[in-house]
């Protein structure tokens, strides 16, 4: 598996994260590529990667995201995707936030991580607690982590070595703001787009 990404430091206060691929949404993944690479499981943010920011079953667009999602897990497995699992910053055990990882569980049929304070991404702790969750099997090498926060889902999966892919759709003023503040530099390595035959999907 070639090791183009990962964390970079200058200065020791700049990190400088480089995904291994970043795509626009999660029907862009370019699953031909990452299972040519030995990629057979793969770990999932849900909020803003699957589904939009607490989106809950009474939002307009929640069954129709969950039945393009269903295709695609369907899609991967297919393809030699063997196991998904779905790692989620809750913070705080509120039930309502506790509620919108229940819907992934129940709808999709994966299991799913919920991490709390003291265990958020990007701490490692979190992404342990993620590898045990795979029935057998998983490997660092052969786990991918997908997700759209690059400071908490791209670093954590990254400094923990596992292959990394960022979804950009979410980005916004105020998030790359936030890098800013943390001295967070992204470093795209390869775009796919919505529409590309090399998307795999």
């Amino acid at each position: 598996m070639s090791g183009h990404g990962g964390v970079m430091k200058k200065k020791a206060e700049i990190r400088y994260i480089k995904p291994h691929f970043e795509c626009g949404r999660i029907e862009s993944i370019p699953l031909d590529l990452l299972i040519a690479q030995g990629i057979t499981r793969l770990g999932f943010d849900w909020d803003g990667t699957l589904m939009g920011q607490k989106v809950s079953s009474l939002h307009p667009n929640f069954h129709s995201r969950l039945a393009e999602l269903k295709h695609f897990l369907a899609e991967a497995k297919i393809r030699g995707i063997e196991e998904v699992v779905i790692l989620s910053n809750v913070g705080l055990p509120l039930p309502w936030l506790i509620y919108r990882t229940h819907l992934a569980r129940r709808h999709l049929k994966v299991h799913v991580i919920r991490v709390y304070i003291g265990q958020l991404k990007p701490k490692p702790i979190a992404f342990e607690r993620m590898m045990a969750a795979f029935t057998y099997g998983a490997t660092k090498e052969n786990t991918a982590f997908i997700g759209d926060r690059i400071d908490t889902d791209i670093l954590g999966a990254a400094e923990f070595g596992l292959t990394t892919v960022w979804i950009t759709d979410s980005l916004h003023e105020g998030f790359r703001s936030r890098l800013k503040k943390k001295k967070i530099v992204p470093i795209a390595q390869r775009h796919f787009q919505e529409d590309s035959s090399e998307s795999g999907t």
